[in-house]
């Protein structure tokens, strides 16, 4: 024998479903859909107009480290929208930051020029090196890499701040990352770690890219 269900049951059905559809649909236009946009760049000579290859290119705020390719080209990509200071900075040349708004869907354009520096080449006035480094899985599908490295100063004045950029190769792409510091004196050195997550890719080698450094604001 099938029983219907009273009007009593059906009505307070009726109602909770109502109640759920209603707050999620509050929930979404509270909170609203995540807005992302892109950023293309450029980073070329001031004066001569050429590709600047190599270049370390961070944001604030923060997305992440990035490196110019060989046509002084790099890209941000799934960036939220919003307004953010593109730094680049390069060894021999002076560090230079651009404005720029991201808005959603969009490809924001942004070509930095950078100036040679007219103080003596200092390349050789910071060392840095990465002394371990290892792969570390957790779960299924997410791998952290584990690195240790020392940062000295050769030369012959102290170093305000320094900031290393660190390239991971994987065998799908690559990842990097930035270490920074502070007061680094003369014949002095500093060893730092950092983990850095690369998704389910199994790092296969991990160098230094590039370093920056500062003695001026001493």
């Amino acid at each position: 024998m099938t029983r219907s269900l009273s009007p009593r049951v059906l009505l307070g059905a009726f109602l909770c479903t109502a109640a759920v559809l209603l707050t999620a649909g509050c929930d979404e236009e509270v909170l609203g859909p995540t807005l992302r946009g892109s950023i293309e760049g450029q980073v070329r000579t001031f004066g001569s107009n050429a590709p600047i290859a190599g270049a370390s290119v961070t944001t604030s705020p923060a997305t992440g480290a990035f490196v110019t390719d060989g046509d002084g080209a790099f890209a941000l990509r799934k960036v939220d929208s919003g307004a953010y200071n593109i730094s680049v900075r390069k060894d021999g040349f002076q560090t230079n930051t651009l404005p720029v708004a991201v808005r959603d869907g969009e490809i924001t354009p942004a070509t930095i020029f950078l100036e040679e520096d007219e103080d003596a080449d200092r390349t050789e006035a910071v060392n840095a090196e990465i002394v371990n480094w290892t792969n570390r899985a957790e779960g299924n599908d997410s791998t952290f890499v584990d690195v240790e490295y020392r940062v000295r100063n050769v030369g012959t004045a102290d170093i305000s701040a320094y900031e290393v950029y660190v390239r991971i190769e994987t065998a799908g792409t690559s990842f990097f990352q930035e270490a920074r510091g502070e007061m680094l004196p003369v014949s002095q050195a500093d060893v730092g770690t950092f983990s850095k997550f690369i998704r389910g890719e199994t790092a296969q080698s991990v160098a230094v890219d590039d370093v920056w450094f500062d003695s001026k604001g001493l």
